[in-house]
């Protein structure tokens, strides 16, 4: 049996997120910005947009696979444990469900791994923006051989053949 397979955000992604908010922050006119500055907490708002969020994105997001199960990452401290013998299904379905057909062409998708009934909360959704799509596949491919009786959606098995 392999180790651990830890999988973390995609860093492009992270910085190019991370360079729209500094843009952001930048184009406030700077009289404004010394007037917001002087407020405890707009100054407290501007440090977690500038310092933490940054560190947040590039490194609070992780997924791994352990001999025994799944464990999924958000924002360094909200964690979900599943373990592989209860997963039931591996869905590959567009991020904006209720907006975006399911056969639509978009690259707007995102890996919802589910156990029993799927609600959300016995799924874990990784975006494929946020993680690279080849390891979205690689995630199904080892899921799946892992324990065989999850089901893969054939978008997911289209994205498995797709990075074999």
């Amino acid at each position: 049996m392999e180790g651990i397979k830890t999988y973390r955000t995609s860093r492009f992604l992270a910085f190019v997120v991370i360079l729209m908010g500094f843009a952001l922050l930048f184009t406030v006119d700077i009289d404004r910005l010394i007037v917001f500055y002087k407020s405890f907490w707009s100054t407290c708002i501007v440090v977690f947009l500038a310092a933490i969020n940054p560190l947040l994105i590039l490194f609070g997001f992780s997924f791994s696979i352990t001999p025994g199960e799944v464990v999924s990452t958000n924002y360094l401290f909200f964690t979900k444990r599943f373990k592989i013998g209860d997963l039931s299904y591996v869905l590959y379905q567009p991020t904006w469900r209720g907006i975006t057909p399911m056969n639509s062409k978009t690259s707007m998708r995102s890996l919802h791994i589910a156990r029993r009934s799927g609600n959300w909360q016995d799924t874990i959704s990784l975006a494929n923006g946020l993680y690279r799509e080849e390891d979205l596949a690689d995630i199904a491919k080892r899921l799946k051989k892992i324990n065989p009786r999850i089901e893969l959606d054939e978008y997911a098995q289209s994205l498995v053949r797709r990075y074999k």
